[in-house]
C-alpha cells in the first residue's frame, strides 16, 4: 500500500501524448504524480499557462537534472537524460522529493524496458522462430 505523499508516474505512451505532454493531463489533482517521458532529452513548455518542476533521469532513474519551477514557452535538455519527468509546481521544493521520484521509477510499470523488448530483440537476431513471453 502506497503513502498518501506517494508519487505515481504515467507515462505519455503515444506520440500525441508525448507530443501535447502537460496540455494532454492539465488538471494535477490531490495525489502526486508526475509525467514521465521515456526516451526524452528534450522539453518544451509551448503554449503552457503555468510553471511546472522538471527532473531528467539516466536509465537507471538516477537524477541528472533538476529545473524547479521551469517556465512556460521555454525548452529544456539534457544531453545524458534518457527520460523526463514533469511534475506539479513547487514539488521539488518539498523535503524527500527524490527519494520519492526513486521509489516511483522503481514501482513504474508501462515502460518498454520492463516488458522484455530485449528478450524481444534477441529473439529477432536469433531467428524469430521462438515464442518471447512476458515473465514480467
Amino acid at each position: 500500500m502506497r503513502s498518501a505523499c506517494a508519487l505515481r508516474l504515467v507515462e505519455a505512451q503515444t506520440f500525441r501524448q508525448r507530443l501535447l505532454g502537460l496540455h494532454a493531463w492539465s488538471c494535477w489533482g490531490d495525489a502526486p504524480w508526475g509525467l514521465l517521458l521515456p526516451r526524452c532529452r528534450l522539453v518544451h513548455g509551448l503554449g503552457l499557462a503555468q510553471v511546472f518542476d522538471l527532473v531528467f533521469l539516466g536509465q537507471s532513474g538516477e537524477i541528472l537534472r533538476c529545473l524547479p519551477e521551469w517556465p512556460p514557452n521555454r525548452w529544456a535538455a539534457c544531453a545524458r537524460a534518457w527520460a523526463a519527468l514533469e511534475l506539479p509546481p513547487g514539488y521539488c521544493r518539498g523535503a524527500g522529493w527524490a527519494d520519492r521520484i526513486e521509489q516511483a521509477w522503481a514501482l513504474r510499470v508501462g515502460v518498454p524496458e520492463d516488458r522484455g523488448v530485449n528478450r524481444v530483440e534477441a529473439a529477432v537476431q536469433q531467428g524469430g522462430d521462438q515464442d518471447v513471453q512476458d515473465q514480467g
